[in-house]
């Protein structure tokens, strides 16, 4: 883990921005950064999570605090947390949001396509901008999506999982045989120093951090 400091260049309408650091703090797909603004009066940092890769750092994925201004000094923490694995041998990739974005899954597009693996999106896209290259379906093809998928990646937040949970359910791809991820996107006050308990999730028999075991988790673990 490093610390370090970066520099908010831009804010987007969309919430995120473009943040200039050292090529050291810069996340990898999925995980995150802890974040401070000299120019905010937050007590708590920020988990920033990367959309894409810019040539001197990254494009924060939204919701950055409102209170930070471009030109504002950040004070860094990271990378942190479980990122996404996408075997080197996958050539079917199929991606999912079920509510709340899925800026946290751009990255993904362009390690896919860099594979030569054959993309396609499920659920809601308008604010994201997608290669000509990427298919995009309706939420409701995730199950063929899935079925025809060796890696499949979703991100869901926190309070939108039961409803993922049923979505897929009833789609009956529980049976799936792709490798499969979730990001579950939150409140991560701590970043993982604290064992806070805010940011705990339930997976089956067991409780996970999303900070520190996460934020990054097994899908099928959390479908149980």
């Amino acid at each position: 883990m490093q610390t370090g400091r970066g520099r908010l260049v831009e804010r987007f309408l969309n919430g995120g921005g473009r943040v200039a650091c050292d090529a050291r703090l810069i996340p990898r797909p999925g995980q995150y950064v802890m974040a401070t603004a000299s120019s905010g009066n937050e007590v708590l940092a920020s988990p920033l999570f990367a959309a894409r890769a810019h040539r001197d750092g990254f494009i924060a994925a939204p919701e950055l605090p409102g209170a930070w201004l471009p030109g504002s000094w950040l004070y860094l923490r990271g990378p942190n947390g479980n990122g996404f694995h996408v075997p080197s041998t996958s050539r079917r990739v199929a991606l999912a949001t079920f509510g709340g974005g899925a800026h946290c899954l751009l990255p993904l597009v362009a390690t896919a396509l860099t594979q030569d693996a054959a993309v396609v999106f499920v659920g809601e896209h308008a604010d994201l901008e997608l290669p000509a290259a990427v298919e995009v379906q309706p939420l409701g093809a995730f199950s063929e999506a899935a079925c025809w998928a060796d890696y499949v990646a979703v991100e869901v937040r926190r309070e939108t999982i039961e409803w993922m949970r049923e979505s897929i359910a009833a789609a009956d791809v529980r049976s799936m045989t792709a490798k499969a991820e979730v990001i579950v996107r939150t409140a991560m006050p701590c970043g993982g120093l604290a064992e806070c308990g805010v940011c705990v999730v339930g997976t089956g028999r067991n409780r996970l951090a999303l900070c520190s075991d996460g934020p990054v988790l097994d899908l099928r673990g959390l479908l149980v």
